[in-house]
């Protein structure tokens, strides 16, 4: 891909702040952008039901992982209409979209995009585990590192208690797949809008 690429995980449990777009929209004001931000919206609430119905009907974990993977894609699509940032379904419209963006002066104009997470994982490039120990915490850790992502910023409705991944893993602030997912991704950001 290009340089200046930040992945940004906006935690689905923030979708149900009365004000979430204005806090996202302020945060991301504020913050530095990079050439191309690629935005992925984590499951929320939706999940986090489905996680207690698959224990209840003894869901297999890789049917419960697609299917939460299928709730983030609905939660894309409700952010993208929130916020009108365009959807990408694939790493070469992404590179496509990061081929466009240098300007006639050389500079680089600042691209924001959603990813569906759907058809990315479903292409077979990003090879995660089928199962609860991966969340969209990891999914986002693993695009960053495919697309040698400048910085992962994960916007979480808490801010850590500490920034070692392992520790956060342990205590469940992230899933506990996420220190394999981000062990390629170069700087890590918790942040709470």
């Amino acid at each position: 891909m290009t340089r200046g690429i930040r992945v940004i995980k906006l935690g689905g449990s923030l979708l149900s702040r009365p004000n979430w777009h204005g806090d996202f929209l302020s945060w991301h004001e504020k913050s530095p952008s990079p050439a191309l931000d690629v935005l992925i919206v984590g499951g929320g609430q939706p999940v986090n039901l489905l996680r207690k119905l698959a224990d209840r009907v003894g869901m297999d974990d890789s049917t419960a992982h697609w299917v939460a993977i299928e709730f983030m894609s609905a939660n894309a699509r409700l952010v993208a209409d929130r916020l009108g940032y365009p959807i990408v379904e694939s790493f070469d419209d992404l590179n496509e979209i990061a081929s466009q963006q240098e300007q006639s002066d050389g500079r680089l104009k600042p691209v924001h995009q959603l990813l569906d997470p759907t058809p990315v994982l479903q292409n077979g490039r990003i090879s995660l585990e089928e199962s609860w120990r991966v969340t969209s915490d990891s999914i986002a850790a693993a695009v960053a590192a495919d697309c040698n992502a400048q910085e992962l910023v994960l916007l979480k409705s808490t801010p850590p208690p500490t920034n070692d991944v392992e520790e956060l893993a342990r205590i469940g602030y992230v899933d506990e797949y996420f220190p394999t997912a981000s062990a390629g991704v170069k700087q890590i950001s918790f942040v709470d809008p």
